[in-house]
């Protein structure tokens, strides 16, 4: 066990204490032991809890040394450890269009350092985090997440015809959240789509109604920006400070049309 040093924005320094198991069974016993701890991969979620008002856990159960957790098995389906970072997995995903929503995810997440230490685990299990890239990218290429017990091992993705993207819109630049993000996966011969929701509502979902209204007529992209206007009275938009919902709502259209302009 070794301490890591937290800065307390309201009362000064906190120290939690890190327990570093070194297989699952050790990270469930600690689980067991203690039920308030928190499991961190990248860490990089829990560092920015003071700036979000959330306390910092007195203890935590750090998962990068878990053997086997950092592994990738390229078959069908690929399959990622939950440890594999995000500046990994885009390497990974290179050229594989069918797949290119998670790449392009990874990719425009966060910055380049953070992304050497941002981890496909970690970003699924980060809770309260609407903003995601990822789990829109996994939801819309039907990713299998699978766990043992309360902790995230492996995420599967199944290899397909399809091709796919992610379509984000930030204030600035690249590093920033997404005001708005889509991630779209799409089978040409068939017309079926798939198309997942972030930054938008409290958390990250499939827009099932806009799929079938999509593959109800010919895709192109004006046709699936106005099915998107059609559908925005079903979302519930989050407004954080700066960005009001409305202003989400407003340009989802126009991050759809994008979406689909570069997959046809």
């Amino acid at each position: 066990m070794n301490a890591l040093m937290h800065q307390n924005f309201t009362s000064g320094p906190r120290q939690s204490r890190v327990h570093t198991p070194r297989t699952l069974t050790e990270v469930n016993e600690l689980q067991r032991a203690m039920p308030h701890a928190a499991v961190i991969g990248g860490a990089t979620w829990i560092m920015r809890a003071p700036l979000r008002g959330a306390p910092i856990p007195a203890d935590v159960i750090a998962l990068s040394g878990v053997a086997g957790l950092d592994e990738i098995k390229i078959s069908d389906p690929i399959t990622f450890g939950s440890m594999v970072t995000l500046e990994s997995a885009a390497r990974i995903l290179k050229g594989l269009s069918d797949l290119a929503a998670l790449r392009e995810a990874c990719v425009h997440a966060a910055t380049p350092p953070l992304r050497r230490m941002i981890t496909l685990g970690g970003s699924v299990a980060a809770a309260d985090f609407h903003a995601s890239d990822i789990v829109p990218a996994l939801l819309c290429l039907d990713a299998e997440i699978i766990s043992e017990e309360s902790v995230i091992t492996e995420i599967r993705l199944p290899r397909s015809q399809w091709v796919s993207c992610h379509e984000r819109l930030t204030w600035r630049s690249g590093g920033e959240y997404s005001v708005a993000s889509i991630s779209l996966s799409y089978d040409p011969p068939t017309g079926r789509v798939r198309v997942a929701l972030g930054s938008i509502e409290s958390t990250p979902r499939r827009w099932t109604s806009v799929e079938q209204a999509m593959m109800a007529e010919s895709l192109t992209p004006h046709t699936a920006a106005a099915v998107v206007r059609a559908h925005l009275a079903e979302l519930e938009p989050v407004t954080s400070p700066g960005i009001p919902g409305s202003y989400r709502l407003e340009v989802l259209p126009t991050v759809m049309e994008r979406a689909v302009r570069r997959l046809l």
